[in-house]
């Protein structure tokens, strides 16, 4: 079942396809076409795979018509979708074609700070994004943009919880949740739930767990009636969080483990990855020492292509207090990192590893150090020794010698 986020009531696929068949409107520009609208939903649904040819023919189409206002406005859905899918080099791409296009557009500016500001919060940088979220909201006092407003406070938010300042990320969040039950919206879809979830954190923060019981029973009642995976592994992963702070970590796994279930049938790499290092931060406290290591190696390989610095950070220190040795690099590595380092090992470059490879080469600089540190090197031909024996060779490769 599809959910849209207005109102966060299932969508009847009987009305998409009747959507569809509608065709092109004459009398709608790119932005309010009904199969723009539909691509948004699926967006907002956590169907990214649906969602992004609409949303890419949608861009082709105000290119091609010189409707720069629409074009704006779906180039940043597609810069959002693909950011949400770990898409780093893509969404920038967007997120930059949405610049041009932006023009005169005031409204337009907001929504691009917004992308950037979680873009600012993803990657740890609280600085750059707490005044890039507050020269925002000053804006939309200004204009009267209170629905780019909403999108900036959680955001806001998210950087006070961070930044041990729970008790006005929680002040924040209840004003916003008490706004938007007040105009019929509750917690669904990504860009709502959030809102929830991240009050749940402030509540947990403080102590109240009383308090971030009934937000959780909120947003747990509402991805039930959304049918939404995404909503579902939110909400799992809060209510292992607010399991943790009662003492009960066997159940806190419990709960981990189906926010992990949900996450895998809609994937969101940076929320997977974040539910994993929530999970073996628990599995630490349990002495499941094993497992912990594990756990959190897995939600560095996915954190650490996305530049999630202070995510990344923490699972370090999680893996320090452990006590345990750390795998060797070649039982680490991810697929795409094991087709890096046989690269390297070819003796290619990195900008023709990246077009080999169909990365940027931000993200094959962020593979190659993540191999380097595994190994505790610092260069080419050091990491050629590293894998000079047979056991030092990353899966797939032999002995090191690829034609690449």
């Amino acid at each position: 079942m599809l959910t849209i986020v207005i109102n966060g009531e299932p969508l009847r696929q009987d009305l998409v396809e009747r959507l569809s068949a509608m065709g092109e409107s004459t009398a709608a520009t790119t932005y309010h076409q009904p199969d723009t609208k539909i691509g948004m939903a699926f967006h907002w649904a956590g169907d990214y795979e649906r969602a992004r040819p609409v949303l890419e023919r949608a861009a082709q189409r105000a290119l091609s018509r010189g409707e720069e206002w629409d074009r704006l406005g779906v180039m940043l859905t597609l810069a959002q979708l693909e950011w949400e899918m770990g898409n780093v080099a893509l969404a920038d791409h967007y997120r930059h074609a949405a610049e041009e296009a932006l023009g005169e557009f005031s409204e337009g500016h907001l929504w691009l700070l917004s992308f950037d500001v979680t873009r600012a919060l993803q990657r740890g940088e609280l600085t750059v994004a707490r005044a890039q979220a507050e020269h925002g909201l000053a804006l939309t006092d200004r204009t009267g943009a209170i629905w780019l407003g909403s999108r900036l406070i959680p955001l806001l938010a998210g950087v006070e919880v961070l930044s041990g300042e729970p008790e006005a990320a929680h002040a924040r969040l209840a004003e916003l949740r008490g706004w938007l039950d007040s105009n019929g919206f509750g917690p669904a879809g990504s860009g709502r739930a959030i809102v929830w979830s991240q009050d749940v954190d402030a509540l947990v923060a403080l102590g109240r767990l009383d308090e971030a019981a009934e937000v959780l029973a909120e947003l747990r009642s509402r991805a039930e009636v959304c049918d939404s995976d995404p909503l579902r592994a939110i909400a799992a992963r809060c209510e292992g969080l607010l399991l943790a702070a009662r003492g009960d970590l066997v159940a806190a796994l419990e709960a981990m483990n189906r926010a992990l279930v949900a996450h895998l049938r809609r994937p969101r790499p940076f929320e997977h990855g974040r539910t994993l290092l929530e999970k073996g931060s628990i599995e630490r406290r349990a002495r499941r020492k094993a497992a912990a290591k594990q756990t959190l190696e897995q939600a560095l390989a996915i954190l650490e292509p996305l530049e999630a610095e202070i995510w990344v950070a923490r699972a370090r220190d999680e893996l320090s207090r452990i006590g345990l040795r750390r795998a060797r690099a070649t039982e680490g590595l991810t697929p795409a990192q094991t087709r890096v380092a046989e690269r390297v090992l070819a003796g290619s470059s990195n900008a023709e590893i990246a077009r080999e490879l169909h990365m940027s080469l931000r993200i094959v600089e962020s593979h190659l150090s993540r191999i380097y540190r595994e190994h505790g090197v610092t260069s080419r031909s050091q990491l050629a020794a590293a894998f000079a024996t047979a056991d030092g060779a990353p899966r797939g490769a032999t002995n090191g010698h690829h034609a690449g």
